[in-house]
């Protein structure tokens, strides 16, 4: 195999896929992504999939038999780098920061969306939020904000109260729709991490749609035309926390 078709075979990979993703969202549930920008190059097939790892572990992602869906996983990673967004941090140590990120796609408004709460070993954190067109990496959005212990203790209420680390990483079956929003929301801390899919949950707002909510408008403060996402808990108004 020639070096540079080892070059560009990720790429090939990835283009194929948007290719057979963009067929597909219109006859079935298929969870769009966003294409990534211009290709980086990578000297050797390994080194991709290290980089592919180093965001998502292998088995991460599973099609609708079982197997394991690379594709997808390869599809996000190089999104989140072209972005500047890191690899969730994963450590057994727990001292070290634990981070959670939202992945946020809305249909028909075409735009992602990506949250990452950076919480320190003291307990405060920083939340990043960067938005971009469906259909490229070009940043509309690129904030960064400040978060105290306590906003970072009220949003862990949230991740309590949603039982998030126990939630199935897919629901089964999936729901079938042909618009709505699509959310990847991960979670690292102490060793373990995990991710949880859901199709358009804002339709039913619950626990789960609630840390969105907590991320997108209590910490990252963006305003509805950003991102909505209604409170399950209707009678107890949103709680803002002072940024430092």
């Amino acid at each position: 195999m020639s070096a540079s078709f080892i070059k560009s075979r990720p790429w090939l990979l990835v283009v194929g896929y948007l290719c057979l993703q963009s067929v597909a969202v219109r006859a079935q549930n298929t969870s769009p992504v966003p294409p990534p920008g211009s290709p980086k190059e990578f000297r050797t097939l390994k080194e991709f999939k290290d980089m592919v790892a180093s965001y998502f572990a292998p088995g991460t992602f599973k099609k609708p038999d079982g197997s394991t869906d690379d594709n997808r996983a390869e599809v996000l990673a190089i999104y989140l780098r072209e972005i500047g967004e890191p690899p969730l941090l994963r450590s057994d140590n727990n001292l070290e920061p634990h981070a959670y990120r939202l992945h946020w796609t809305g249909f028909p408004a075409g735009k992602t969306l990506v949250i990452r709460l950076q919480i320190d070993s003291l307990g405060s954190a920083k939340v990043f939020a960067k938005s971009t067109p469906f259909n490229g990496t070009n940043l509309l959005l690129n904030k960064e904000e400040g978060v105290t212990v306590e906003g970072v203790d009220r949003f862990l209420e949230c991740v309590e109260r949603a039982d998030f680390w126990h939630l199935p990483t897919v629901e089964q079956p999936e729901p079938q729709m042909p618009d709505g929003s699509y959310w990847y929301l991960e979670g690292s801390r102490h060793g373990e991490y995990h991710i949880v899919y859901r199709r358009n949950p804002e339709l039913h707002p619950n626990p789960f749609t609630d840390i969105g909510r907590y991320l997108a408008k209590d910490l990252a403060q963006l305003p509805d035309s950003i991102i909505s996402i209604p409170r399950a808990d209707r009678s107890e108004p949103a709680r803002r926390v002072a940024h430092p």
